[in-house]
């Protein structure tokens, strides 16, 4: 059931302060008794500075400015302390001192919190999406995903920041308010009626806030989706001219991001603007009220009115912070909300482990998306160290199937077992360990070839040994010798500095690198020349016995020598056998191979 989210009509939503909490838990509680502490401490600091002056000059009159707070007068005669000019300035130095000193160690405190704070959050995030089924990933956008675990999370910490920097504000506030109270409660009571008055101004601005933070969030995910794409395609898209047509899409997002921006800038500009006039415009009102039809002295107000201008200030200064927030918010609404499908696509956890992989038993399988059955009471026994290959046309399910045997794709019915253990009811880590995925689509890094293939394993003599014997493999081990930089030659993105079929050769040489129990080969020398997929049906001839191999294989010549092949039609095996005996049984399989050899 989805989280409740924070009620954004509440000011200050304490449901936000919750959520918060969770971050940085009671560190939140020291924070905010330094704000208390500094408030006071400046509350204190400001209040004293007229009354005492006009005390040490002799004018008598300004304890009755003080109010109720004249004890701070009678404090210096307790103490036998002469109210002299210089010992007012220097307690009010001392007191700003202190709160000096108390404003950098909140500094410091809350960096420490707010870096530890953004580590928590993106390392959860991270942790997270490692954690989802494949099957809910490719429910997930990527350019949302990019746009959540980059932008968003770090927005979500410049959100935290924003907010208690209002209870900041707000300490300052409640302090100069009480401290105006205890002087003139009537003055105070009136002041806080024109800013309650005024709050109706910043209401409607936060609505209009919300609102075009949440389109600058909807438009991020739509600018990080199309750019993911854009890298992706880019060849296609530069050959067929489509990359124009693409950019159009691009800058289109761009510019409305930039336009909802500048508008949410403006709501905040006319915020900030508004501030001292809203605070002088009430002040102003109140004072003549309090003057000329009240009647109170002038002189009874001169604290207070101190007072209500700085906390009038911080209180507006309250209002252009949460308008800020509130255009910050949309990006914890994000953050959640891909939070909660992390956690609803969750992989179910087991502490049971896959020791080795033995025998492979599929038992009744059935893989259902929707309305669509993609494969159907499909029972497999593939023996330990034995190769088996999936035939069949587009659609017919073989990589479905090979998706459940790597661990990938929990079965919606059905059991894949081995060591006696249904490998989706143990922890599927343990099992994945073992396996090597050769795709159709070459898994390339942006890094070096020995990197790529090693997986950035230490470059020691015998790891080098090893990652030059999987290169003569793969036909590779001549053409790295001739780079400038040999193995250290770096491959970029997704390796467009190299070949297709070389590309693929890499991925082929990092999973025979690998010590594996069990290799998948998912139509592994589709991209590769007549040549180097002779390399390639020689070495995996030669791999035969040496662990499990699962084949997919579009060129059927690279499968002749495998123990079984399985052919599938509409979700289903409709023959098995050895590579001569489904040509035998199996009429459809005659065909295809009739139909390459032609």
């Amino acid at each position: 059931m989805p989280k409740k989210k924070p009620n954004l009509n509440r000011k200050f939503s304490f449901s936000y302060f919750n959520y918060f909490y969770k971050i940085i838990g009671k560190h939140v509680y020291i924070y905010l008794f330094f704000n208390f502490i500094i408030g006071l401490l400046d509350g204190f600091g400001l209040m004293m500075f007229v009354p005492i002056l006009q005390v040490a000059s002799g004018d008598v009159a300004a304890r009755e400015s003080l109010g109720s707070l004249s004890f701070v007068l009678d404090f210096f005669s307790w103490v036998g302390l002469p109210l002299t000019l210089l010992n007012g300035l220097i307690i009010m130095v001392v007191l700003f001192v202190f709160k000096g000193l108390a404003t950098y160690i909140r500094a410091i405190y809350y960096t420490h919190l707010r870096l530890k704070a953004a580590l928590k959050m993106q390392t959860t995030m991270v942790r997270k999406f490692e954690g989802i089924t494949y099957e809910g990933y490719t429910k997930l956008e990527a350019g949302r995903i990019q746009s959540v675990l980059i932008g968003q999370a770090g927005e979500v910490i410049n959100a935290m920041t924003t907010y208690f920097g209002m209870f900041q504000e707000a300490v300052m506030v409640v302090a100069y308010m009480a401290i105006a109270f205890s002087v003139n409660w009537k003055f105070a009571i009136m002041v806080l009626i024109g800013a309650y008055a005024s709050n109706y101004f910043f209401n409607y601005i936060n609505k209009v806030t919300k609102d075009y933070s949440r389109k600058i969030v909807k438009v991020g995910f739509n600018i990080n989706g199309d750019l993911i794409q854009s890298i992706q395609n880019f060849k296609y898209l530069k050959a067929t001219n489509y990359f124009k047509i693409f950019a159009e899409r691009l800058v289109k997002n761009i510019v409305l991001s930039q336009q909802y921006s500048f508008r949410l800038v403006r709501l905040n500009a006319i915020v900030t603007s508004a501030k001292e006039p809203i605070v002088i415009t009430v002040i102003a009102i109140v004072t003549a009220i309090q003057v000329l039809v009240i009647k109170d002295s002038f002189t009874s107000m001169l604290a207070a009115l101190l007072m209500f201008y700085r906390s009038l200030n911080y209180l507006v200064r309250i209002q252009t912070a949460w308008n800020m927030f509130i255009g910050q918010s949309a990006s914890i609404d994000a953050v959640e909300e891909m939070s909660e499908e992390f956690t609803l696509k969750k992989e179910p956890a087991f502490d049971e482990k896959v020791e080795n992989i033995n025998d492979i038993e599929i038992k009744n399988l059935l893989i259902q998306f929707g309305d669509k059955v993609i494969l159907h009471d499909i029972n497999i026994l593939i023996h330990q160290k034995t190769s088996v290959a999936f035939v069949g046309d587009s659609g017919a399910g073989k990589t479905t199937l090979a998706n459940v045997v790597c661990g990938l794709q929990i079965p919606h019915g059905g059991e894949v077992i081995t060591e006696g253990k249904n490998i989706y009811q143990t922890d599927l880590n343990s099992y994945r360990s073992k396996i090597g995925y050769i795709t159709q689509d070459s898994v390339i890094f942006n890094d070096t070839i020995f990197n790529n293939v090693t997986f950035w394993a230490e470059k020691t003599p015998e790891n080098l040994e090893k990652f030059w014997n999987v290169l003569s493999m793969v036909s590779m081990k001549d053409f790295v010798q001739g780079l400038t930089s040999a193995e250290d030659s770096t491959l970029g993105h997704n390796g467009i500095l190299v070949s297709g079929g070389q590309k693929q050769r890499i991925s082929i040489a990092r999973e025979l690198y690998k010590d594996v129990e069990l290799l998948i080969m998912d139509e592994a020398t589709s991209a590769l020349d007549s040549e180097t997929e002779s390399h390639i049906k020689e070495s995996i001839d030669m791999l035969q016995g040496k662990f499990t191999m699962v084949i997919i294989a579009h060129r059927l010549s690279t499968i002749k020598n495998v123990d079984t092949v399985y052919l599938l039609e509409n979700g289903e095996i409709t023959g098995s056998g050895s590579f001569k005996e489904l040509q035998t049984i199996s009429s459809r399989f005659k065909k295809m191979v009739e139909l390459q050899e032609l």
